[in-house]
């Protein structure tokens, strides 16, 4: 990877920029795509031909005759070229009242971890959470995994709703569980960013947007001052500034983190009002239904914006749009590449891009 303010294209002759989908209604739960960016940024594999090439997966994952539970939902994080997969169980789990009957979680065996070798393909298995997850966010920080049940789960969380997994000992410790409360019931964790030794959360929901920070050293959770906004998947840090998509699909925003100190002599953030950035021109088809997007960092101030969406028409093929650009000064973005790929979905009925990621 490139280093601060340094142009990606400087640093190798290709990328590799890998997808993670769910699937839908067909004959496995997931797959992972390789789209490969020139030294320039743009897309490589005939992107300038009227009719590119389909574009395969480089891996399919569980058939649905395995023991993966009908109704789930990926989460990954790529560590020195593996990819970790954990998968929630996608119980109809989520807000209820202290007298609803709980839906009884799936055994830990029947929701793995597994890992995939990217340069060989190959799949194994790792040490499951302590608890399953109806419904989790997976974050790769400070070297391990952490997987955090959303809040709206309240009041059915299990004991172990945040747990953190080491790699190199195969095994998952329990940490200070969120704060969950009535208050934040009707809220789900929409992004999050990895900043000087904590993790923030970015919630939304009924009540108004909050941001909540982990500080892993102390195991201790804290609110972050914070304009009323909140951010979707991963925000990128460059610096003291964070690149983040919004909410609306397509909208890039920037606002800076200041750290301050409390009396006890602890780290305590805010977040700075955020702007749109302008510029963004993205090629894709018109009206598309259930659109997914995902940001990921190719260096410096240059960056992969990856979507799709798909419509109940009976289409197929499902688009993969593209799009590289630059954060140049003012905030202002310019287009490096934007291009659509299209996957076939015969044997399925579409997929949400998941998660994204450079090959380390």
């Amino acid at each position: 990877m490139s280093m601060k303010g340094e142009s990606s294209s400087k640093q190798g002759e290709e990328i590799s920029v890998f997808v993670l989908v769910t699937t839908f209604e067909g004959d496995f739960y997931g797959a992972l795509f390789e789209v490969k960016l020139d030294r320039r940024g743009q897309v490589m594999g005939g992107c300038g031909a009227t009719q590119p090439p389909l574009l395969d997966p480089v891996a399919r994952f569980f058939e649905k005759d395995s023991n993966i539970p009908e109704f789930y939902t990926f989460g990954g994080v790529c560590i020195c070229n593996k990819l970790y997969l954990l998968l929630s169980s996608g119980s109809d789990i989520g807000p209820c009242n202290d007298d609803d009957e709980i839906t009884t979680p799936k055994k830990p065996d029947s929701l793995n971890g597994y890992i995939l070798d990217i340069k060989t393909r190959a799949l194994v298995k790792f040490s499951p959470p302590k608890a399953s997850k109806s419904s989790g966010t997976v974050i790769h920080a400070y070297e391990k995994i952490y997987f955090l049940l959303d809040p709206f789960c309240f009041p059915c969380e299990p004991e172990d709703s945040f747990e953190r997994y080491d790699p190199i000992n195969d095994s998952w410790e329990s940490l200070k569980p969120f704060p969950y409360s009535k208050d934040w019931a009707t809220t789900k964790i929409t992004g999050h960013a990895v900043y000087d030794g904590s993790i923030l959360f970015s919630i939304y929901g009924h009540r108004q947007p909050a941001v909540m920070a982990y500080h892993e050293n102390r195991d201790y959770w804290e609110p972050v001052k914070v304009e009323d906004f909140c951010w979707s998947g991963k925000a990128l840090v460059v610096g003291n500034t964070m690149y983040a998509l919004s909410l609306q699909p397509g909208e890039v925003i920037a606002f800076s983190i200041i750290t301050d100190q409390t009396d006890e002599g602890h780290a305590a953030f805010s977040l700075g009002k955020p702007s749109l950035l302008s510029g963004m021109e993205i090629k894709f088809p018109p009206n598309p239904s259930r659109r997914s997007q995902y940001l990921a960092h190719l260096g410096g101030l240059e960056f992969c914006l990856v979507q799709s969406g798909f419509t109940y028409k009976g289409n197929d093929r499902q688009p993969l749009s593209i799009t590289t650009f630059r954060i140049e000064e003012g905030n202002n973005i310019k287009i490096l590449h934007s291009a659509v790929r299209d996957v076939d979905i015969e044997g399925f009925s579409g997929f949400l891009v998941s998660f994204c990621f450079t090959q380390c």
